[in-house]
Protein backbone atom coordinates (compact mmCIF):
# COMPACT_ATOMS: atom_id res chain seq x y z
CA UNK A 1 0.00 0.00 0.00
CA UNK A 2 1.46 3.34 -1.05
CA UNK A 3 1.58 6.12 1.56
CA UNK A 4 -1.35 8.29 -0.22
CA UNK A 5 -3.08 4.88 0.11
CA UNK A 6 -2.43 4.16 3.86
CA UNK A 7 -3.28 8.25 4.44
CA UNK A 8 -6.78 7.55 2.34
CA UNK A 9 -7.53 4.89 4.75
CA UNK A 10 -7.37 6.37 7.75
CA UNK A 11 -9.85 9.18 6.73
CA UNK A 12 -12.81 7.76 9.08
CA UNK A 13 -10.43 8.03 12.51
CA UNK A 14 -9.26 11.43 12.49
CA UNK A 15 -12.58 12.58 14.11
CA UNK A 16 -11.78 10.03 17.42
CA UNK A 17 -8.14 11.25 17.62
CA UNK A 18 -7.77 13.73 20.42
CA UNK A 19 -4.43 16.35 21.07
CA UNK A 20 -3.52 18.19 23.43
CA UNK A 21 -2.09 21.74 22.70
CA UNK A 22 -0.26 23.76 25.57
CA UNK A 23 1.66 26.86 25.20
CA UNK A 24 2.15 30.78 24.16
CA UNK A 25 -0.64 32.83 22.84
CA UNK A 26 -0.27 35.78 20.99
CA UNK A 27 -2.65 37.97 18.70
CA UNK A 28 -0.95 38.96 15.34
CA UNK A 29 -1.82 42.20 14.11
CA UNK A 30 -1.81 43.71 10.63
CA UNK A 31 -2.31 46.98 9.66
CA UNK A 32 -2.09 47.82 5.33
CA UNK A 33 -1.24 51.17 4.13
CA UNK A 34 -0.66 53.40 1.41
CA UNK A 35 1.47 56.78 1.71
CA UNK A 36 -0.31 59.78 1.42
CA UNK A 37 2.23 63.08 0.76
CA UNK A 38 4.38 63.81 3.83
CA UNK A 39 3.50 64.22 7.71
CA UNK A 40 3.24 68.17 8.85
CA UNK A 41 5.03 67.04 12.16
CA UNK A 42 7.89 65.16 10.87
CA UNK A 43 9.89 64.47 7.39
CA UNK A 44 8.39 61.27 7.27
CA UNK A 45 5.86 59.40 4.84
CA UNK A 46 2.06 60.02 6.02
CA UNK A 47 -0.12 56.91 5.98
CA UNK A 48 -3.29 56.46 5.29
CA UNK A 49 -4.92 53.25 6.63
CA UNK A 50 -6.57 50.77 4.46
CA UNK A 51 -7.20 47.94 5.98
CA UNK A 52 -6.41 46.21 9.17
CA UNK A 53 -6.85 42.71 10.63
CA UNK A 54 -5.81 40.06 13.41
CA UNK A 55 -4.74 36.31 13.49
CA UNK A 56 -4.65 34.48 16.40
CA UNK A 57 -0.81 32.97 16.67
CA UNK A 58 2.08 31.54 18.28
CA UNK A 59 0.72 27.86 20.14
CA UNK A 60 -3.05 28.63 18.38
CA UNK A 61 -1.27 27.70 15.00
CA UNK A 62 -1.03 24.10 16.02
CA UNK A 63 -4.47 24.35 17.13
CA UNK A 64 -5.39 25.29 14.05
CA UNK A 65 -3.55 22.89 12.29
CA UNK A 66 -5.29 19.96 13.83
CA UNK A 67 -8.92 21.48 12.95
CA UNK A 68 -7.69 21.58 9.22
CA UNK A 69 -7.02 17.96 9.36
CA UNK A 70 -10.61 17.76 11.46
CA UNK A 71 -9.24 16.57 14.44
CA UNK A 72 -10.56 17.36 17.81
CA UNK A 73 -7.79 19.69 20.34
CA UNK A 74 -7.89 20.51 23.52
CA UNK A 75 -6.36 23.88 24.04
CA UNK A 76 -4.89 25.21 27.14
CA UNK A 77 -2.93 28.28 27.40
CA UNK A 78 -2.94 31.39 29.68
CA UNK A 79 -3.44 34.86 28.63
CA UNK A 80 -3.43 38.32 30.36
CA UNK A 81 -6.51 39.77 32.47
CA UNK A 82 -6.56 42.36 29.75
CA UNK A 83 -8.72 43.20 27.17
CA UNK A 84 -6.49 41.37 24.55
CA UNK A 85 -6.83 38.20 26.56
CA UNK A 86 -10.34 38.39 26.94
CA UNK A 87 -10.57 39.43 23.15
CA UNK A 88 -8.36 36.01 22.79
CA UNK A 89 -10.19 33.66 24.91
CA UNK A 90 -13.26 34.61 22.73
CA UNK A 91 -12.04 34.25 19.42
CA UNK A 92 -10.65 30.67 20.44
CA UNK A 93 -14.19 29.24 21.72
CA UNK A 94 -15.36 30.15 18.46
CA UNK A 95 -13.42 27.40 16.88
CA UNK A 96 -12.51 25.55 19.54
CA UNK A 97 -15.28 23.09 21.81
CA UNK A 98 -12.83 22.47 24.62
CA UNK A 99 -10.53 25.31 25.30
CA UNK A 100 -8.72 25.61 28.45
CA UNK A 101 -7.86 29.51 29.06
CA UNK A 102 -6.20 30.53 32.13
CA UNK A 103 -6.37 34.41 32.65
CA UNK A 104 -3.28 35.60 35.10
CA UNK A 105 -3.37 39.22 36.41
CA UNK A 106 0.36 39.63 36.69
CA UNK A 107 0.49 38.70 32.46
CA UNK A 108 0.05 40.67 29.26
CA UNK A 109 -1.46 38.96 26.51
CA UNK A 110 1.15 39.05 24.24
CA UNK A 111 0.58 40.80 21.09
CA UNK A 112 2.79 41.59 17.38
CA UNK A 113 2.04 44.96 15.23
CA UNK A 114 3.11 44.17 11.66
CA UNK A 115 2.73 47.43 9.32
CA UNK A 116 2.78 47.24 5.47
CA UNK A 117 2.84 49.11 2.39
CA UNK A 118 2.44 47.43 -1.04
CA UNK A 119 3.41 44.30 0.66
CA UNK A 120 6.66 45.44 2.32
CA UNK A 121 6.57 45.07 6.13
CA UNK A 122 7.08 48.83 7.73
CA UNK A 123 7.39 48.32 11.12
CA UNK A 124 7.07 45.84 13.30
CA UNK A 125 6.42 46.10 16.80
CA UNK A 126 5.30 43.80 20.11
CA UNK A 127 3.71 43.97 22.92
CA UNK A 128 5.31 41.33 25.38
CA UNK A 129 5.36 41.08 28.97
CA UNK A 130 8.75 39.65 28.89
CA UNK A 131 7.80 37.14 32.45
CA UNK A 132 7.05 33.72 33.29
CA UNK A 133 3.42 33.39 34.54
CA UNK A 134 2.62 33.19 38.21
CA UNK A 135 2.38 30.24 40.23
CA UNK A 136 -1.34 30.12 40.46
CA UNK A 137 -1.58 30.00 36.83
CA UNK A 138 1.05 27.35 36.55
CA UNK A 139 -1.07 25.22 39.13
CA UNK A 140 -4.64 26.29 36.91
CA UNK A 141 -2.73 24.72 33.80
CA UNK A 142 -1.13 21.37 35.42
CA UNK A 143 -4.88 20.80 37.38
CA UNK A 144 -6.25 21.72 33.78
CA UNK A 145 -3.78 19.63 32.13
CA UNK A 146 -4.27 16.28 34.21
CA UNK A 147 -8.04 17.13 33.84
CA UNK A 148 -7.99 15.97 30.40
CA UNK A 149 -4.01 13.89 29.70
CA UNK A 150 -6.47 10.90 30.02
CA UNK A 151 -8.59 11.39 27.08
CA UNK A 152 -5.50 12.46 24.59
CA UNK A 153 -3.70 10.04 21.69
CA UNK A 154 -1.03 13.16 21.68
CA UNK A 155 0.68 16.21 23.49
CA UNK A 156 2.15 19.02 21.90
CA UNK A 157 3.65 21.83 23.83
CA UNK A 158 4.21 24.47 21.16
CA UNK A 159 6.66 27.07 22.99
CA UNK A 160 7.43 30.34 21.69
CA UNK A 161 9.72 31.24 24.57
CA UNK A 162 7.00 33.90 25.82
CA UNK A 163 6.62 32.91 29.48
CA UNK A 164 4.22 30.14 29.43
CA UNK A 165 6.55 27.62 29.98
CA UNK A 166 8.19 26.95 33.59
CA UNK A 167 9.81 23.71 34.93
CA UNK A 168 6.85 22.85 37.27
CA UNK A 169 4.31 22.81 33.80
CA UNK A 170 6.62 20.91 31.96
CA UNK A 171 7.19 18.37 34.75
CA UNK A 172 3.99 17.92 35.33
CA UNK A 173 3.26 17.13 31.35
CA UNK A 174 6.05 14.97 30.99
CA UNK A 175 5.27 12.87 33.78
CA UNK A 176 1.10 12.49 32.98
CA UNK A 177 2.41 11.35 29.09
CA UNK A 178 5.30 8.99 29.83
CA UNK A 179 2.08 7.16 32.98
CA UNK A 180 0.32 6.83 30.35
CA UNK A 181 2.62 6.29 27.26
CA UNK A 182 1.69 8.99 25.08
CA UNK A 183 3.67 10.70 22.82
CA UNK A 184 4.95 14.45 24.08
CA UNK A 185 6.12 16.82 20.65
CA UNK A 186 7.78 19.64 21.80
CA UNK A 187 8.05 22.99 18.88
CA UNK A 188 10.83 24.11 20.47
CA UNK A 189 13.10 27.65 20.54
CA UNK A 190 16.87 27.95 21.51
CA UNK A 191 16.11 29.99 24.37
CA UNK A 192 14.43 27.69 26.12
CA UNK A 193 16.36 24.53 24.94
CA UNK A 194 17.08 22.87 28.44
CA UNK A 195 13.82 22.77 29.22
CA UNK A 196 13.07 20.09 26.91
CA UNK A 197 14.20 17.18 28.95
CA UNK A 198 12.54 13.76 28.75
CA UNK A 199 10.05 15.01 26.00
CA UNK A 200 9.74 12.31 23.16
CA UNK A 201 10.07 14.54 19.91
CA UNK A 202 11.79 18.07 19.87
CA UNK A 203 11.04 19.93 16.64
CA UNK A 204 13.40 23.05 15.93
CA UNK A 205 13.64 25.32 12.47
CA UNK A 206 17.13 25.00 10.64
CA UNK A 207 18.07 28.29 11.43
CA UNK A 208 17.63 27.97 15.52
CA UNK A 209 19.67 24.63 15.49
CA UNK A 210 22.59 25.95 13.85
CA UNK A 211 22.29 29.20 16.40
CA UNK A 212 22.03 27.13 19.20
CA UNK A 213 24.73 24.29 17.95
CA UNK A 214 26.95 26.60 15.97
CA UNK A 215 27.58 23.57 13.65
CA UNK A 216 26.78 24.59 10.03
CA UNK A 217 24.55 23.03 7.57
CA UNK A 218 26.84 21.70 4.80
CA UNK A 219 25.77 18.03 3.96
CA UNK A 220 23.85 15.10 5.77
CA UNK A 221 26.97 14.53 8.08
CA UNK A 222 26.83 18.31 9.41
CA UNK A 223 23.18 17.47 9.61
CA UNK A 224 23.15 14.16 11.70
CA UNK A 225 25.61 16.10 13.65
CA UNK A 226 23.83 19.12 14.33
CA UNK A 227 20.84 17.11 15.43
CA UNK A 228 22.71 14.99 17.86
CA UNK A 229 24.16 17.70 19.51
CA UNK A 230 20.41 19.25 19.61
CA UNK A 231 19.32 16.12 21.23
CA UNK A 232 22.33 15.95 23.68
CA UNK A 233 21.65 19.41 25.16
CA UNK A 234 18.20 18.69 24.75
CA UNK A 235 18.06 15.55 26.27
CA UNK A 236 15.58 14.39 23.80
CA UNK A 237 15.97 11.40 22.40
CA UNK A 238 14.07 12.15 18.18
CA UNK A 239 15.29 15.50 17.11
CA UNK A 240 13.77 16.92 14.19
CA UNK A 241 15.44 19.42 11.87
CA UNK A 242 13.01 21.27 9.85
CA UNK A 243 13.64 23.42 6.31
CA UNK A 244 11.02 23.21 3.99
CA UNK A 245 13.25 23.91 0.30
CA UNK A 246 15.91 21.26 2.23
CA UNK A 247 14.29 19.00 3.45
CA UNK A 248 13.53 17.55 7.39
CA UNK A 249 16.66 16.05 9.16
CA UNK A 250 15.66 13.37 11.65
CA UNK A 251 17.42 11.99 14.81
CA UNK A 252 15.72 8.38 15.93
CA UNK A 253 18.11 7.48 18.60
CA UNK A 254 21.19 6.83 17.00
CA UNK A 255 20.09 6.08 13.48
CA UNK A 256 19.76 9.45 10.73
CA UNK A 257 17.01 9.55 8.13
CA UNK A 258 16.24 12.37 5.92
CA UNK A 259 12.94 13.39 4.14
CA UNK A 260 13.77 14.54 0.65
CA UNK A 261 12.42 18.06 0.03
CA UNK A 262 9.88 19.10 -2.91
CA UNK A 263 11.13 21.69 -5.42
CA UNK A 264 8.71 24.30 -4.65
CA UNK A 265 9.28 27.84 -3.34
CA UNK A 266 6.61 28.37 -0.52
CA UNK A 267 4.67 31.15 -0.18
CA UNK A 268 3.59 31.66 3.41
CA UNK A 269 5.64 30.38 6.41
CA UNK A 270 3.27 32.30 9.09
CA UNK A 271 2.94 29.72 11.73
CA UNK A 272 4.33 26.50 9.83
CA UNK A 273 6.26 25.03 12.78
CA UNK A 274 3.46 24.33 14.55
CA UNK A 275 2.20 23.03 11.08
CA UNK A 276 4.38 20.87 11.50
CA UNK A 277 3.98 19.75 14.79
CA UNK A 278 0.32 19.84 14.50
CA UNK A 279 0.29 16.80 11.80
CA UNK A 280 3.06 15.00 12.77
CA UNK A 281 1.38 14.57 16.17
CA UNK A 282 -1.82 13.83 14.37
CA UNK A 283 -0.11 10.77 12.05
CA UNK A 284 1.76 9.71 15.15
CA UNK A 285 -1.55 9.02 17.27
CA UNK A 286 -3.22 7.46 13.83
CA UNK A 287 -0.35 4.50 14.15
CA UNK A 288 2.21 6.11 11.52
CA UNK A 289 5.78 5.38 12.04
CA UNK A 290 8.17 8.19 12.99
CA UNK A 291 9.54 8.00 9.09
CA UNK A 292 6.28 7.91 7.85
CA UNK A 293 4.98 10.72 10.22
CA UNK A 294 7.60 13.39 9.49
CA UNK A 295 6.94 12.82 5.79
CA UNK A 296 3.80 13.31 6.08
CA UNK A 297 3.62 16.56 8.31
CA UNK A 298 6.53 17.40 5.45
CA UNK A 299 3.83 17.44 2.45
CA UNK A 300 1.07 19.20 4.99
CA UNK A 301 3.66 22.30 5.93
CA UNK A 302 4.71 21.99 2.15
CA UNK A 303 0.41 22.21 0.76
CA UNK A 304 -0.31 24.58 3.85
CA UNK A 305 2.19 27.18 2.47
CA UNK A 306 0.58 27.26 -0.92
CA UNK A 307 -3.09 26.86 0.21
CA UNK A 308 -3.57 28.98 3.08
CA UNK A 309 -7.42 29.21 2.79
CA UNK A 310 -8.33 25.67 2.21
CA UNK A 311 -10.65 24.34 4.63
CA UNK A 312 -13.20 21.44 5.06
CA UNK A 313 -11.44 20.00 2.23
CA UNK A 314 -7.72 20.01 3.56
CA UNK A 315 -7.32 16.73 4.62
CA UNK A 316 -8.78 15.28 0.28
CA UNK A 317 -6.59 17.67 -0.96
CA UNK A 318 -3.39 16.52 1.33
CA UNK A 319 -3.67 12.89 0.27
CA UNK A 320 -3.94 14.26 -3.75
CA UNK A 321 -1.16 16.44 -3.25
CA UNK A 322 1.12 13.03 -1.43
CA UNK A 323 -0.45 10.91 -3.94
CA UNK A 324 1.32 13.13 -6.91
CA UNK A 325 4.68 14.07 -5.12
CA UNK A 326 5.44 10.81 -3.04
CA UNK A 327 7.65 9.23 -5.95
CA UNK A 328 9.46 12.87 -6.68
Amino acid sequence: MSLSEKLASVKGKLKDINVIVLGDPVIDRFTIVEPEGISREAPIPAMNIKKEYYKLGASYNAVKGLLDLSVKPVYITVVGSDPEGEHFAEEVKKEVKDAEIVFDENRNTDSVYRVFSDGYLLLWAEKSSKKGISEEAENSVIKRFKKRVGEADSVIISDHARGFLSKSVKEAVVSSTKERNIPLIINGRPENVYMYSDADYLRMNREDAVKLTGISPMNSTSYRNMALKLSSMAKVENVLITWLEEGFFCLKGESFFKVEPLSFRPSNLRGIGDVIVSSFAVFLSLGFSYEEASKLSYFTAALKTQSEKVKGEFFEKLVDYVSKNDAK
